[in-house]
């Protein structure tokens, strides 16, 4: 979705809800929210990652955030 510096380091971020077929033959979807960001550091790419269900999006999407804009690369 977008990228964005984070202590000098830019981070390729993506924000979203998927949507899968359940395995149990319930036919009720599995959907989830994610938010993923990557980037590149000494030739290695370093990957970031949350998910919830997405009923839980509202309680868990500002501490997402806050966890991601965390991270510190050494």
């Amino acid at each position: 979705e977008e990228i964005t510096t984070l202590r000098k380091q830019k981070f390729v971020v993506f924000e979203f809800i998927s949507r899968i077929k359940s395995d149990e033959g319930s036919g009720v979807p599995i959907v989830k929210y994610s938010f993923i960001q990557y980037t590149i550091h000494d030739g290695q790419t370093l990957v970031f990652s949350f998910s919830c269900p997405e009923y839980q999006k509202g309680k868990w999407q500002d501490t997402a955030h806050d966890i991601m804009s965390s991270v510190i690369i050494k």
